[in-house]
C-alpha cells in the first residue's frame, strides 16, 4: 500500500511499538489496515467475504482441472500399457523373445508414464502456487 502513514500516524493513534524487522514493514503495514477496516469499517468486511469466496472457488477449479488432467493422463497410460501387452500378445515370436521384450517394453513405458504424471504434478503445483500469490497481492492491494 502505497503512501501509507507509518502506524503510530494512523487516525487510531500509537500502538504498542515493537522492534519491526526491515523486511516485515509491508506485513506491518498490511495488518495494521486490516486491524483498522476490521474494527471501523464493518461493511468492507462483506466484500472481503465475497472476494475470499471467489478466491477459495478459483482454487478449487485449478485443483478440479489438476485432477481431471492427471485422470486423462492415466486413462491414455493405461490404453497404451494394455496396447503393448496386447502387442506382445499377438506376435508369433519365440516366447523367451517374447518375454524380454515385453518385460524390457514395459519397463521404458513405466518409466515414461512416470516422468509424464511428475511432469505434470509440477505443473498444476506451479499453477495453484501462481494462483494464490496473485491473489494475495490482490487482496493485499485491496486492504
Amino acid at each position: 500500500a502505497q503512501g501509507m502513514l507509518l502506524p503510530k500516524e494512523q487516525p487510531w493513534g500509537p500502538q504498542l511499538e515493537l522492534p519491526v524487522p526491515p523486511c516485515a514493514g509491508q506485513d506491518v503495514a498490511f495488518w495494521f489496515a486490516y486491524d483498522f477496516l476490521l474494527r471501523h469499517r464493518p461493511s468492507f468486511f462483506r466484500i472481503i467475504g465475497t472476494l475470499e469466496e471467489s478466491y477459495l472457488k478459483g482454487i478449487r477449479e485449478v485443483i478440479l482441472g489438476r485432477f481431471e488432467a492427471i485422470s486423462e493422463l492415466q486413462r491414455c497410460q493405461s490404453i497404451e500399457m494394455e496396447s503393448v501387452r496386447q502387442e506382445a500378445e499377438d506376435s508369433t515370436a519365440a516366447e523367451e523373445l517374447e518375454d524380454n521384450c515385453l518385460s524390457r517394453d514395459v519397463q521404458v513405458l513405466v518409466g515414461q508414464h512416470v516422468c509424464e504424471i511428475d511432469a505434470l504434478e509440477m505443473h498444476w503445483r506451479s499453477e495453484i502456487e501462481h494462483l494464490k500469490v496473485k491473489q494475495k497481492a490482490s487482496y493485499r492491494d485491496l486492504v
